[in-house]
């Protein structure tokens, strides 16, 4: 599995995300990947989202949501940042507004490295410390240095 900082530039990172809706958080962030190497179709990446979505909430609590999906529509692992000031509604659990989420794109034959890259990311993010500095964080470079730190854990 590549590491975390690989998949992700500044281009994908929202540090203060418009959306106040979850699904229009969700579209706001896939939108940042489109034109990303290894997104051959952005659309239909969004669509795999959304259905997962409906499905069950990708928040994990916390604060925190990682809307996840994989499929042919891309060609290797990018994820993208966004950060909500006020916080959006994403039906978590725990009733916490979410101000951090992380989506993860996976091409569909890389499945092991999909699923742990969506643990490496709920792991990391369930440590206060590391979602305190990425949510305090005031450029998309100081995101990307936090997960290169994280990387090399």
């Amino acid at each position: 599995m590549p590491k975390l900082s690989a998949c992700i530039d500044e281009g994908r990172v929202i540090l203060r995300l418009q959306a106040q809706k979850k699904m229009e958080a969700i579209r706001e962030l896939a939108m940042r990947l489109e034109g990303a190497e290894g997104i051959a179709d952005v659309k239909r990446f969004l669509s795999l989202v959304m259905q997962r979505e409906k499905v069950e909430t990708t928040a994990v609590g916390r604060g925190v949501a990682i809307p996840h999906a994989h499929g042919d529509c891309v060609q290797s692992l990018v994820l993208g940042v966004g950060l909500s000031e006020q916080g959006i509604d994403f039906g978590a659990l725990d009733g916490a507004p979410v101000r951090l989420i992380v989506m993860i794109a996976s091409p569909a034959r890389h499945f092991q490295d999909y699923l742990k890259a969506v643990s490496r990311v709920a792991r990391m993010l369930n440590q206060e410390e590391c979602r305190q500095r990425i949510l305090s964080a005031q450029t998309a470079g100081e995101v990307i240095e936090i997960f290169k730190v994280i990387d090399r854990l």
